[in-house]
């Protein structure tokens, strides 16, 4: 192979990692924000209180008591 050629591929390896690396990090950023930020919120703690009080307290699938809020889809 030519030189050109095994230089395109290591370039080619370098972005694939470093798309990676950064998505990885994106996603932890927005895992804790989430979890440390969004959470603890006013806005998330009314928006639990309407989606509980709408079902009457009850979880829509078996029926038992909910204790916690998660999407339909």
């Amino acid at each position: 192979m030519s030189v050109e050629v095994l230089l395109i591929i290591v370039i080619g390896i370098t972005l694939f990692v470093l798309k990676q690396w950064l998505f990885n990090v994106k996603r932890k950023r927005r895992r804790e924000y989430y979890r440390n930020v969004y959470l603890k919120s006013d806005e998330w703690k009314r928006k639990r209180y309407v989606v509980l009080k709408r079902d009457n307290w009850q979880c829509i699938y078996c029926g038992a008591r909910a204790t916690q809020v998660h999407h339909k889809r």
